[in-house]
């Protein structure tokens, strides 16, 4: 009686042991809130000329916001201020994508920038220029 008792006892343990749980899916990550923000631009280069930021009566900033629930697409705004005139400028939806710690931000299918510890380095076209700008939350 007992030797059932333990085969019995020996033999759940043996089958409980034996299922495994299925591996749940990890979610994708969230980077559009993960950059989703208000940035002020540190520093804007069109062409050959480098502009620090702000400085008085001149500051520009750069706006991500989510694109509806989409876990890595955002909204993209470049504003300028300049002796209280404000000017938005750009206005573009960016691809979000891990690349290691930081996030590469791409339009069309083409890296644009780069999303690294709340600073943004990323370059737009306007007027036929390429223009650079570094911005920190």
């Amino acid at each position: 009686m007992k030797t059932n008792r333990i085969l019995s006892i020996l033999t759940l343990v043996v089958l409980l042991a034996a299922c495994s749980k299925k591996d749940e899916p990890v979610p994708a990550p969230d980077l559009a809130a993960k950059v989703a923000g208000t940035y002020q631009v540190t520093k804007a280069t069109l062409g050959a000329q480098t502009l620090n930021l702000p400085q008085p009566g001149r500051s520009a900033t750069l706006k991500l916001e989510k694109v509806g629930s989409s876990l890595t697409q955002v909204n993209f705004t470049a504003t300028t201020t300049v002796n209280a005139i404000v000017t938005t400028s750009i206005v573009e939806i960016l691809d979000l994508s891990v690349s290691g710690n930081d996030i590469d931000l791409a339009q069309k299918g083409a890296k644009t920038g780069t999303w690294s510890n709340n600073v943004i380095s990323i370059t737009t076209t306007t007027g036929g220029q390429n223009l650079f700008y570094t911005a920190s939350k």
